[in-house]
């Protein structure tokens, strides 16, 4: 049974005879009430296999990632979504260091990684950090960092402020990587309004091995 909202311009919900009705993003729309074909062509599983590979490999960065420094700057569509649409065609084969983002923004990137140390159970990232004209001693980093064998994330737990240094230590918990796995290790910068997220920059990937 559908449900009628105050008109029939208003929130439909539900189905009337061959439409259905709903409701995405705050935006009202009706649509004919199909019933998808399945013909299960190879082009559909591959299609599926990956959607499955690309849904594994960034559901545990949503919360961490995705939410926090994505979500701001997306239109009609969640960061997840957009992640998804950017990343699919490069699952369904080895993941190659630097042909997966996380963040993708305006502010320009100008860090880079100067190496690992592991102290204790922690991995200290040791980052270059020129400051670029438009950048901001007050700017954060953030690194996340994904094992290849594991496919377990650790996040840097709190934000480091870049400051003037050229380089800073951004601390990850080691968690479950492994000794000897090679990790993704991305790093990006990001600006605040008190505690809302105004600009991000692209992130950067770099290989690493976890000692």
């Amino acid at each position: 049974m559908a449900k009628i909202r105050s008109g029939i311009l208003s929130q439909t919900r539900g189905k009337v005879a061959g439409i259905v009705g709903s409701v995405w993003k705050g935006i009202n729309y009706v649509r004919e009430y199909v019933i998808p074909a399945n013909p299960k062509t190879a082009g559909q599983q591959s299609q599926r296999a990956k959607m499955r590979e690309a849904v594994a490999f960034i559901k545990p960065a949503v919360g961490a990632v995705l939410n926090v420094y994505c979500d701001p700057f997306t239109r009609r569509m969640s960061a997840f979504n957009k992640w998804i649409s950017h990343n699919i065609d490069k699952m369904g084969q080895p993941i190659q260091s630097g042909t997966i983002t996380l963040t993708e923004g305006s502010l320009p990137q100008s860090l880079m990684l100067g190496g690992l140390n592991t102290a204790e159970n922690r991995l200290d990232l040791r980052i270059y950090n020129p400051l670029h004209s438009t950048d901001l001693p007050t700017d954060i980093v953030v690194a996340a960092v994904r094992g290849r064998t594991t496919g377990n994330w650790a996040f840097s737990p709190q934000e480091v402020a870049r400051g003037t240094d050229e380089t800073l230590f951004v601390p990850i918990p080691k968690g479950n990587l492994q000794n000897g796995e090679i990790i993704d290790v991305w790093v990006f910068s990001a600006r605040k309004d008190g505690t809302t997220v105004t600009a991000v920059s692209t992130s950067v990937n770099y290989p690493a091995t976890v000692q």
